[in-house]
């Protein structure tokens, strides 16, 4: 799983920058990466969390809802602050906000597909509560 996310990573982001524009600036490269990075990690949250497919039929608790949407927000809004350029961020285009809410999706619907299909393979060897699926050692 852990070179999947690296490589699913590096090519969507690679792909949504050469698709904004030829001769990307490293600033504007650095910002999607964190932008899409910290928006799919903190979301992928939800998928793992539970067994329930699709994962919105599960409902988080209000802290886990808040924090998670909080921190996708504020990473959203760190570009367009003094302190995104301090980091040496750059404020990424219109198009690009667009397309990321469309990669998320893409980024989530394999997690979903790996974790259900773990789940129903190894259903006997993972600990079952209602809500999760969770490898015991």
């Amino acid at each position: 799983m852990i070179t999947y996310n690296a490589a699913i990573r590096a090519f969507l982001s690679c792909y949504l920058l050469n698709m904004l524009g030829k001769g990307v600036k490293s600033p504007l490269f650095q910002t999607a990466w964190f932008l899409e990075s910290l928006s799919t990690q903190t979301l992928v949250i939800f998928v793992i969390r539970t067994r329930k497919t699709p994962f919105y039929k599960s409902k988080p608790s209000g802290l886990l809802l808040f924090s998670s949407l909080s921190v996708t927000g504020v990473a959203l809004i760190i570009p367009f602050t003094p302190l995104g350029a301090l980091f040496g961020f750059v404020e990424p285009p219109f198009a690009f906000l667009i397309i990321l809410a469309g990669l998320i999706g893409v980024y989530l619907m394999p997690v979903e597909i790996v974790l259900w299909a773990t789940c129903l393979s190894f259903g006997k060897s993972f600990h079952s509560t209602k809500k999760s699926c969770v490898m015991t050692v």
